[in-house]
This record gives C-alpha cells, sequence and structure tokens, in this order.
C-alpha cells in the first residue's frame, strides 16, 4: 500500500474487506492495525524471511503472491513502484518472476482487454526489472557499474534517515522508504 499511497483507500478497504471474510476479524480492529502498519517502516527483506520462515509451502507463497496482486489492483492498474515490489518480493520468497509477470498480464487482460496486447506483453520483457532499477536510480540504459556504485552512494546518502533529523516524520519516513527503494535497485544492478 506504501507503494502507491495516492490509491490507499481502495487497496486499505480491500485488505479489510478480504481479512474480515477470511478470518472474521472485526473490522474497526482490521483498520487500526493497517494504521499502525503504515505508520512503520518494514523493509520487505524482513518481510520476506518471516513468509519463508511461516510459509513453508510454495503453493502458499504463490498464493500471497496471488493476494497482492489483487491487492495491487483493487484500484483499477499498477504503478512500477508496486510492480519492482512485487518482483522484489517474489524473488525473496521463491516466486519466480515469469509467474508473477504472466500474473500481471492476466490481470490486465481482464482490466483493459485483448486490444492492449503490445503493451501487455512488454512488461514480461526479461529486462523489466533492470529498466526499473535503472530509473528509481535515474540512470541510463547504458551505465555502467562504475556509475551505478556513484549513483547508489549519492542517492542513499541524501535519503538515509539518519541524515536529515530535522524532517516531519512523515517526510521522514517517506525519505525511509526512498532509501529502502534505492537499495533494493542497487542490489536488483549489481546482481547481473
Amino acid at each position: 500500500m506504501r507503494k502507491n499511497s495516492t490509491k490507499s483507500f481502495e487497496k486499505q478497504l480491500f485488505v479489510v474487506v478480504y481479512i474480515h471474510d477470511k478470518f472474521k476479524i472485526d473490522s474497526l480492529e482490521i483498520a487500526h492495525e493497517l494504521d499502525l502498519v503504515n505508520e512503520t517502516s518494514i523493509h520487505v527483506r524482513s518481510v520476506a524471511n518471516w513468509i519463508v520462515r511461516k510459509m513453508t509451502d510454495t503453493k502458499d507463497r504463490a498464493d500471497l503472491v496471488d493476494f497482492l496482486m489483487n491487492l495491487v489492483f483493487a484500484d483499477g492498474d499498477m504503478i512500477d513502484r508496486e510492480f519492482t515490489a512485487l518482483i522484489r518480493l517474489g524473488e525473496l520468497i521463491g516466486v519466480r518472476s515469469i509467474y508473477i509477470e504472466n500474473k500481471i498480464i492476466e490481470f490486465r487482460k481482464r482490466i483493459f482487454g485483448q486490444a492492449n496486447n503490445a503493451r501487455l506483453y512488454e512488461i514480461a520483457n526479461s529486462g523489466t526489472r533492470r529498466k526499473f532499477a535503472l530509473a528509481i536510480l535515474s540512470l541510463s540504459s547504458n551505465a555502467t557499474n562504475e556509475a551505478i556504485k556513484k549513483r547508489y552512494r549519492t542517492l542513499a546518502k541524501r535519503y538515509h534517515p539518519d541524515s536529515n533529523p530535522g524532517l516531519s516524520q512523515e517526510e521522514m519516513m517517506e525519505n525511509a522508504q526512498r532509501f529502502l527503494e534505492v537499495q533494493d535497485a542497487y542490489e536488483e544492478l549489481i546482481s547481473d
């Protein structure tokens, strides 16, 4: 929900209804817990480690990714940050990116119809994750490893939580989220 905060109401409503229907928990209690979660900075790697420990079955993990895709599309479409987060989480919990990419294509077909096929298959391109990682670091597709490292150090320094102590709580949370995205993008690029 943090990856697309402009549409967070639709996503929060989706989660509340899903958890209420599946686990019979009071909707107000769920909404309160979601508010608390939104105030806490959680790194995708920590979430992935928890998922791997708690969900030993690959099918359960794939079901979780399916739920997250439903959540992403609760507002009608997916933005780049949501795509990158899904791919990254999938990689960390053992759900192949091709599975996620094919599911996204299915969702988009249902929403936009068959007429948009060229655009739909563009997202399944194997270089998509690299392209998004480069975009997060504001680098061109022909960036060298040295340029990637230099840009990473610059952005990590700018967005590190300890670098800007005078910011408001909201600005600090936004910077912390941006810092984590920069880290994830860098890891994606250096793992090639």
